[in-house]
């Protein structure tokens, strides 16, 4: 016969727990926020040249995704970014600023997508 515990009863080994972070692709995610860190700090910079205010705004945002956000800090950033292309202005440096927030913005959406669950119908 096997001499093996049986395991058939008790708790189910720590492997099974559901602790585990849904996000399977974790290096992604991590890739993606360092781009999207990296493209706010650029927006920043770029802003203040145009707009102090809107320069604050996006600092606010690279700021906020230093750490790794959670979902509501993402929404956050998603609106502050929809504020700060409403506010700016027109322009050919607007227009160069314009095409990073729109990546930025990509970028925040797509870590949006990724975490939440699916909306309840």
């Amino acid at each position: 016969g096997s001499n093996q515990p049986m395991q058939s009863h008790g708790k189910p080994p720590a492997t099974m727990q559901a602790d585990a972070p849904l996000t399977t692709n974790y290096g992604e995610v991590a890739a993606m926020l360092d781009e999207a860190t990296t493209e706010a700090r650029r927006l920043a910079a770029s802003l203040r040249s145009i707009d102090t205010d809107l320069a604050e705004s996006a600092n606010a945002v690279w700021l906020a995704l230093e750490p790794t956000p959670d979902q509501a800090t993402l929404m956050g950033c998603a609106a502050t970014l929809e504020t700060i292309e409403q506010r700016l202005p027109r322009g050919t440096l607007a227009a160069l600023v314009r095409v990073r927030l729109t990546r930025l913005q990509g970028l925040v959406n797509a870590l949006i997508d990724d975490d939440l669950p699916p909306p309840a119908a």
